[in-house]
């Protein structure tokens, strides 16, 4: 059976990355229901850190309301202007079965990516349940208990959940968040990397995902 590897590099708390997984999820579901090769697809997350916080210490640990961090961003901008761009991300979210909410606490995201790194073949379940319970419950992933409602919901084991907090992870997210970062350089995330050449910045217009899929299903025929 052919197998479609996707990297995907992004961060929980970008509401850009939130609405690419969704047309991920679901272009892979078309994708399976409708081609004919029914292919594996393996998708790997990659730790990417915004620039609110110095997450690359990632000794930094507290939060702070996402309305500071908003005012602080687009307080340049009119009342009108801000009501309108989060009126058309309400808008495009609502399209990929996203609510969005912009209250509650935002804080460093290290922790949360090194449960994405010890959770294996549950990386879409870990990924999904961060970024749901950020922009759609308003919770703070930054907060132990709830990363580990999350991680628990997905699978994981408290030990599981322990080795992500602890020093000997923490580093790999930080030394491989500098690595993907030179990746993603001046354009941002989310960034999707298929079959190690095709590559898309940004969230991905389904109709391009989807033929992208069948070339690198050709080009796997091909070798």
């Amino acid at each position: 059976m052919a197998v479609i590897n996707i990297d995907v590099v992004s961060d929980f708390t970008c509401t850009w990355c939130f609405i690419g997984k969704r047309i991920l999820d679901q272009t892979i579901a078309l994708f399976l229901k409708t081609h004919p090769s029914k292919p594996t697809f393996n998708i790997t997350y990659h730790p990417y850190f915004l620039s609110h916080f110095n997450s690359l210490d990632y000794t930094v640990t507290n939060s702070i309301p996402r309305a500071h961090l908003t005012e602080k961003k687009l307080g340049h901008l009119s009342k009108e202007r801000r009501d309108a761009m989060t009126k058309k991300m309400e808008g495009l979210g609502r399209s990929v079965g996203i609510e969005f909410k912009w209250d509650g606490l935002i804080g460093p995201t290290a922790k949360a990516h090194g449960l994405v790194m010890m959770a294996g073949e549950r990386q879409r379940d870990v990924v999904e349940g961060l970024m749901h319970a950020f922009h759609e419950e308003e919770r703070d992933i930054n907060d132990e208990d709830t990363m580990r409602e999350i991680a628990r919901a997905a699978g994981l084991t408290d030990g599981d959940v322990d080795e992500a907090f602890a020093d000997k992870i923490q580093d790999k997210v930080v030394r491989e968040e500098q690595e993907w970062r030179e990746v993603a350089v001046g354009k941002g995330v989310p960034v999707y990397i298929i079959q190690g050449q095709h590559r898309i910045d940004g969230a991905p217009d389904p109709g391009d995902l989807y033929e992208i899929f069948i070339r690198a299903l050709e080009d796997t025929e091909s070798l």
